[in-house]
């Protein structure tokens, strides 16, 4: 929900979060241990906000406040960019706290060359985003402010990450992060590294990567990193993949930018799928693997990227094998299990799958996505109204799953209870618009579609 800057609610949040930070520290600190703490990045140069509210001033009369703005858009839109400048420096004098004003104002300062101003209205279209998924400015000076009253070891990641990013004006953004808070790869090491100069004088040993002589350590570069790790191209591919979906949801969509973002979205993973997912990419990336995990044989994550890999690319009696050995060290791990269940079925091994599937609702039975698999496996048998029955305990545990309604609606219009079917995509509806949630809408309206084209 939208919580203005000055809401009188957000003072108690911020007097918690400083109590609650200097008991943490004190009371570790207390105890012998040493202690660290950091500041938190975010995406300020190319990330606009979420929501932008006014102020007391353009309350009292938004209409004139609306109008004044308008004047900043036409110039802008025209490539008049002087004249836009002046507008928005004028509305943002009239009330200060809208945020995307700040925002596009600090990109006109940014094409001007004029880096300071630039980056003051970037943080203050941050600290104004009424959608507050950002940390903003007073929470991480709060932290700055704690790591030197209390003196536990601060690793300011904010910093780090504005001074390293390719804007060259001292805020990250997108080479750093892939929407508004999550790191990319590099953000990563950065960040690590980070974090590796103020642990290192805790450290009584050395790594391999640590030089006994030198008084820091010498980390591994990121090109290391990313072959310890085995971060591939298909790596590459399906995590921007994911990324992409989540920002075609709400709140991303309510962007001023949103379209124009969207293309260079989709025009990005187009070219990471072409790279990850072609013969050599693959190829190269089954090869990455094999030589992370015989280097690292004792890593489980890794172990486990690579039987996805190997899944997702199509090797899946391999995949199943490198399964099977995960789960020997951790027998209850359910990701594990049900893609071990997932392999067996694509393999058509149906039976078996729908014991693993069976083993893993009974492990955690609120989770929805086993009744789903267990649903395709039931339907693969013929068994039409036990997978009915059982994709209604999905819904019933979670009735926001867009899979489960899709799949018991068209169960229903197989067996002809048009009725149901209707019935289930009319409460979906209902749910999905009570929160605004438009992707979801659309999934469920095609869906409908495609039911009623049915019985035509």
């Amino acid at each position: 929900q939208s919580v203005s800057a000055d809401d009188d609610r957000l003072e108690k949040v911020y007097s918690h979060f400083d109590a609650n930070l200097r008991d943490i520290v004190r009371i570790l600190r207390d105890s012998g241990t040493q202690v660290m703490v950091s500041t938190v990045g975010a995406n300020l140069v190319d990330h606009s906000p979420f929501a932008s509210v006014f102020g007391q001033v353009g309350l009292e009369n938004p209409l004139a406040w609306v109008k004044l703005y308008a004047t900043a858009i036409a110039p802008l839109e025209a490539g008049e960019r002087e004249d836009a400048v002046a507008a928005f420096e004028m509305a943002n004098r009239v009330d200060s706290t809208h945020a995307e004003s700040h925002f596009r104002l600090a990109h006109l300062y940014l094409e001007r060359g004029d880096t300071v101003s630039a980056r003051d209205q970037f943080v203050r279209a941050r600290d104004f985003d009424a959608l507050r998924f950002r940390v903003d400015s007073r929470l991480n000076d709060m932290i700055r402010r704690i790591g030197t009253e209390l003196n536990p070891r601060l690793v300011d990641a904010a910093r780090v990450l504005g001074e390293r990013d390719r804007s060259r004006i001292g805020l990250p953004g997108n080479d750093l992060f892939h929407e508004h808070v999550h790191l990319t790869f590099r953000g990563n090491y950065l960040v690590a590294s980070a974090f590796a100069d103020q642990l290192y004088p805790f450290i009584s040993g050395r790594t391999h990567y640590w030089d006994e002589a030198s008084a820091s350590p010498e980390l591994p570069s990121l090109t290391v990193c990313e072959a310890d790790l085995a971060l591939t191209a298909f790596d590459r591919y399906r995590l921007y993949a994911t990324v992409s979906g989540l920002m075609g949801r709400s709140p991303f969509t309510h962007q001023f930018d949103y379209l124009e973002k969207r293309k260079r979205i989709n025009a990005r993973v187009d070219s990471l799928r072409a790279a990850g997912t072609s013969f050599s990419g693959v190829g190269g990336s089954l090869r990455a693997y094999q030589l992370a995990t015989d280097g690292r044989p004792k890593d489980l994550v890794l172990q486990q990227n690579h039987a996805r890999i190997l899944q997702e690319t199509g090797a899946l009696v391999a995949a199943t094998k490198r399964w099977k050995q995960l789960l020997t060290k951790i027998p209850d791990a359910p990701t594990w299990r049900l893609a071990s269940a997932t392999s067996l079925s694509d393999q058509g091994a149906h039976q078996a799958a729908l014991y693993a599937y069976r083993e893993l609702e009974r492990m955690m039975p609120r989770l929805v996505l086993p009744h789903i698999q267990i649903g395709y496996e039931l339907v693969s048998a013929g068994q039409i109204g036990e997978a009915i029955h059982v994709l209604g305990n999905a819904l019933r545990i979670n009735p926001g799953s867009m899979v489960a309604r899709l799949n018991l609606a068209s169960l229903y219009e197989d067996v002809g209870q048009f009725d149901a079917a209707d019935s289930v995509i009319a409460w979906g509806l209902t749910l999905v618009r009570d929160r605004d949630d438009q992707q979801s809408e659309a999934e469920l309206l095609v869906g409908q579609g495609e039911l009623l084209s049915q019985r035509k």
